[in-house]
């Protein structure tokens, strides 16, 4: 609900495209967030410039580091996944003993923190202090018989990671540099200047028991609800220089990304639940349609790939368009004008087509 409250109906594409589809004879990698103007995630840009470092892209703001741009070997770009990345438990306290809670089936000791919150009021910074009950899982929320698991806790190499992503002469470097594990989330999709194309599912996520619900609050005492080892890079889909030449990812699911079935669908419902988006099913459409690995006449230049990333057309308007137009009763004069600025429509959400 938060999340929706601050970056409402966002999403991103991205795409790479393998030298077999290019007419350069080079990988092609499009990068495109769908991020606003201003906010709290708003992107500004960001370059490292050292003895052994290029890196030109893109970072929001109070990070150290670049989140997607190139560097004078490997580019990437990243969109939104959605692995379950917390965990609810329900605690319970030792009945005789309310400083000790129910870990799996093990008794444990809560522990006390003393925290002193910082605030401004009224232009004064003043302060108070709180005291936070944790618990092995994490902090107890207020008033509550609850508290989170965070995924993202316990490591703290985010900066080693984006450093060696930066350093990277290679694919393979890159995709090693992710194996630190540190970023939680993002489908990741990259390209080197040495025609290789790959795409990983990055999430900081624990292999959980099946058959549990996990995006509901689930038992503390149950023995079966411990989290195990985290998923390493390999575990999670994951795919370099596919058959297709193509890699597709638009907030759509990672087996839907080579676009030709090379990564398996059957995924837990915790590692990912997404589908395909209309943004996917028209940007793969367009490179498939608009491409040949044998063709050269057909192959994608650059000026192609520019046109492709931004191409406005909206697929399932025009469908809308034909079912209004199949609606008996649509008969007063403002339906009537409507429907007659609809049907000559072109399906493109452009400046010029405001009707």
């Amino acid at each position: 609900e938060v999340a929706g409250q601050l970056l409402p109906s966002a999403g991103s594409n991205q795409f790479a495209l393998a030298p077999s589809r290019t007419k350069t004879g080079r990988a092609i990698l499009s990068a495109d967030p769908h991020l606003t103007w201003e906010g709290i995630f708003a992107w500004y840009e960001f370059g490292y410039h050292t003895k052994d470092i290029r890196f030109h892209g893109v970072t929001i703001s109070g990070l150290p580091f670049g989140v997607m741009g190139h560097s004078n070997n490997v580019a990437w770009s990243m969109t939104n996944n959605n692995p379950a990345l917390f965990n609810f438990y329900t605690v319970k306290s030792k009945p005789d003993d309310p400083t000790m809670y129910n870990y799996h089936g093990e008794w444990k000791k809560y522990e006390t923190v003393s925290m002193e919150l910082k605030y401004i009021e009224n232009g004064e910074m003043k302060s108070r202090k709180q005291s936070v009950r944790r618990t092995l899982w994490g902090p107890m929320l207020p008033l509550q018989s609850r508290c989170v698991a965070l995924t993202m806790l316990g490591n703290w190499e985010l900066f080693d990671e984006a450093i060696k992503m930066a350093r990277a002469k290679d694919a393979t470097e890159f995709r090693n540099a992710l194996k630190i594990g540190s970023i939680s989330m993002w489908n990741i999709v990259y390209a080197d200047t040495k025609g290789h194309i790959g795409y990983q599912y990055n999430a900081r996520i624990p292999h959980r028991e099946p058959g549990i619900d996990w995006r509901k609050t689930v038992a503390g005492d149950d023995p079966k609800t411990k989290w195990g080892p985290m998923y390493t890079m390999d575990e999670l889909p994951h795919i370099e220089n596919p058959k297709s030449g193509i890699l597709v990812n638009a907030n759509s699911s990672p087996w839907l990304t080579p676009t030709d079935n090379s990564i398996k669908p059957d995924w837990p419902a915790d590692v990912t639940t997404y589908g395909h988006t209309s943004r996917y099913d028209r940007l793969s459409k367009i490179l498939l349609e608009s491409s040949s690995q044998t063709v050269k006449s057909k192959k994608i230049s650059v000026e192609d790939a520019k046109k492709r990333a931004t191409d406005t057309m909206a697929p399932y308007g025009l469908e809308v368009v034909k079912a209004l137009q199949a609606v008996p009763g649509l008969k007063s004069a403002m339906a009537s004008d409507a429907m007659n600025i609809l049907s000559k429509w072109d399906g493109k959400a452009n400046q010029d087509t405001v009707g």
